[in-house]
Parts: structure tokens; C-alpha cells; sequence
């Protein structure tokens, strides 16, 4: 049975990532369909970023009523969006991605949660790498297979297709059991508010709002940048492939290593050496491959692993407290997507990631002092 339930949010994690990193290498074009200047195009997707400040009420609602009803409702959401999408004009398009977005940013915390209550702490690096590894090719393969897409069939189709595929696994969701603590434990509202009175909590809080600057100032606009510079699409989706590749053998690292050489020390260093890996692009407009799959190796390992870390700081607020951070996430991406067009213009794409390698070394010491708080747990 646990083979089955890993399969089939393997299959989901595979699914939401792919619409999610579709969007980024296609920006020009999808700037051109709904008629924007490119460098504005992250305002259409500010819908999406906001969508996770309601994740939250999510994650408290699958602490206190059940994991696995909270999956399948994202689930819907998320195949709701993508209709709405479907029908393609640019006030659609945003609401679409804020249902998407809902989808999205729950999905990606109350999936580690409930894994995490399903397998042994021992376990939980392997399956995190699993995980990694279905969001990895999902970002690798959207670049190119949705400009394949593109090329055959129109943009509003291919969300019907997500459509179709996210409502099918909705339908295989409710053959999984329910979480296995949650049967003896509910949490109540103050609980929640306790989380936010933690220190250890608030470094975590924070590492999470610096490690998600990239998110937008790198997967965005790298795309605007390459094509500002004359470089094709073809080209420019190459590289997010080449990025996304570094994202696989993130899932493979921390697959095979993770349990072994400890989750919270690969965490913080992963973090560090992926905002030291962004400092060529400050520098350089060329020969970046190599550079770029050494980003993506380093900042997906950390991605892969700052929630399924986060999952063992509270044993039953799990999803409350993944949900936080994924909200956090959501709002430093909200921020990122109304300030990413001015920093833009005022300092280019150098002056992006300067602010982005400097937020991820940040990052990285804000995770060792929530782990030295939280004491020295064998993960």
C-alpha cells in the first residue's frame, strides 16, 4: 500500500510542478498571446503567488479534520484552475493560476506532512528524494514538452489536458488511508498561534522567505534576460532542461544520502552553495549551462529537503506548520512578482541575483540556528 500512495503523489507532485515550471521559460510567448511587455509578465502571475497565503487554513484544516480529504480537495482546485485557464483570456488566466496556485502551495507541504505520519523517520529521506525526483522531471520536461505542445496544439488545451489528468488521480486519492496520527490527536486554534511565539519557527520562517527569492528572480526572468540578449526559445528552454537536470540528481542526492549523511546538515549547506553558484550569472551572459545545473542540483536539494526537515520540528502540527512556511513562500513570491519588474529595470538581471545569492547564504545560517534550537535530532 505505501508503494501505491508514493506512486500515485509521485504522479500528483509530477503534475503541479509541470504547470508550474511550463510557465517560466514560456513567459515570452505567453507575454505575446495575452499582449504584454515580457518584463511585466510576472504580473499575471501574482494571482498564483498570493493564492498560497490561504494555505494555512489548509494545513489547519487537515491537522484537525484529515490529511487525505485536504489532498483531494487541492487536487480539485487545482483541476478547477486549470479549466479556467482553458478558456483563455488574461482576466482568466489570473484567476485560473490563483486556483492552480492553491493547488500548488498546499499540495507541496500537506504531501510531505502525510508521508511523513505513513513511513519511518529513517525512510523519510528516501521517499523526500522520491518526491524531488517526480518535481524534477516535471520541471525538466515542461520547457521543452510544453513548447512541443504548443507547436501541435493551442495553449487553452493544454490545461484541458491537465484538467483531465489532475481529476483522475483526485479519484485514485480516495483509495489512500487517512493519516495514521490523526486519529488521537487534534489540534486547536491556539496551537497554531504557539507556533508563531518559537524562535525556532521564526528562523525557519525567515530562511524560508530568503530561499525563496530564485524562485522568481531567477526562474522568471533568466528566461526574459536570455531573450533580451537575442538567444532563441529553443535555446532558452534547453537551459531550464539543463537546470531542471540538476534538479533530478538533487532528487537522487538526496535519495541515497540524506538519511545517512544527515537532512538537516545537507539542508543548510545546499542552501549556501546554491547562492554561491548564482554568482557567475552576475558576471556572465554565456556558457552557463554547467553553471546552471550546478544551481539546480544545489537550491532543489535544499527545496527538497526544507520540508521534510520542517515536518519533524512539530510532531502534531505537521501540515499547520508546512502550510505556514508554504504561505511564506507564497507572500515572498507575491513580493517578488510586484518588485521583480522594477529591480529589473533599475539593475538588470545582475542586480537579481546579487540579491539572491546574498539571500540564500543568509538563508542557510538562519537554518543552522533553528536547528541548534530544536536540539540535535538524528535527521
Amino acid at each position: 500500500m505505501i508503494i501505491f500512495i508514493v506512486t500515485i503523489l509521485m504522479i500528483l507532485q509530477f503534475i503541479i510542478t509541470f504547470e508550474m515550471s511550463m510557465v517560466m521559460p514560456l513567459a515570452p510567448i505567453i507575454s505575446t498571446i495575452y499582449q504584454i511587455n515580457p518584463s511585466t509578465i510576472t504580473y499575471l502571475n501574482m494571482g498564483y503567488a498570493a493564492s498560497g497565503l490561504l494555505s494555512p487554513i489548509f494545513g489547519y484544516w487537515a491537522d484537525h479534520f484529515s490529511m487525505k480529504k485536504i489532498i483531494i480537495l487541492s487536487t480539485l482546485f487545482f483541476a478547477f484552475g486549470s479549466f479556467i485557464v482553458s478558456i483563455n483570456t488574461k482576466e482568466m488566466y489570473v484567476f485560473g493560476r490563483f486556483l492552480l496556485g492553491i493547488g500548488y502551495y498546499n499540495l507541496s507541504s500537506i504531501i510531505m506532512s502525510y508521508t511523513s505520519t505513513i513511513v519511518t523517520n529513517n525512510r523519510l529521506g528516501l521517499v523526500s528524494g522520491l518526491y524531488k525526483v517526480a518535481f524534477s522531471l516535471g520541471a525538466f520536461a515542461s520547457p521543452i514538452i510544453g513548447l512541443q505542445l504548443l507547436k501541435v496544439i493551442a495553449f487553452d488545451d493544454i490545461y484541458l489536458l491537465l484538467m483531465i489528468i489532475s481529476v483522475v488521480i483526485a479519484l485514485f486519492l480516495f483509495i489512500i488511508p487517512e493519516a495514521q496520527t490523526q486519529e488521537s490527536f487534534r489540534i486547536n486554534v491556539s496551537d497554531v498561534f504557539d507556533i508563531f511565539k518559537d524562535k525556532k519557527a521564526k528562523y525557519m520562517i525567515w530562511a524560508n522567505v530568503l530561499l525563496s527569492l530564485p524562485t522568481i528572480f531567477f526562474y522568471n526572468y533568466v528566461s526574459i534576460n536570455f531573450s533580451s540578449l537575442g538567444i532563441s526559445q529553443n535555446n532558452i528552454s534547453v537551459f531550464y532542461s539543463v537546470v531542471a537536470a540538476g534538479s533530478i540528481a538533487a532528487g537522487v542526492l538526496i535519495s541515497v544520502f540524506s538519511d545517512k549523511f544527515g537532512k538537516r546538515k545537507m539542508s543548510y549547506l545546499s542552501t549556501i552553495l546554491s547562492g554561491l553558484a548564482l554568482i557567475p550569472f552576475v558576471f556572465m551572459s554565456k556558457n552557463l549551462l554547467v553553471i546552471g545545473f550546478v544551481f539546480g542540483l544545489f537550491y532543489d536539494t535544499i527545496w527538497g529537503l526544507f520540508y521534510p526537515v520542517g515536518s519533524t520540528f512539530y510532531l502534531h502540527k505537521r501540515a499547520t506548520f508546512l502550510t505556514i512556511l508554504s504561505s511564506v513562500t507564497s507572500l515572498t513570491n507575491l513580493l517578488s512578482n510586484a518588485t521583480g519588474p522594477l529591480i529589473y529595470q533599475f539593475g538588470g538581471f545582475s542586480l537579481l541575483m546579487i540579491i539572491s545569492a546574498v539571500g540564500l547564504v543568509a538563508s542557510g545560517v538562519y537554518m543552522m540556528r533553528a536547528f541548534v534550537l530544536d536540539g540535535n535530532k538524528n535527521n
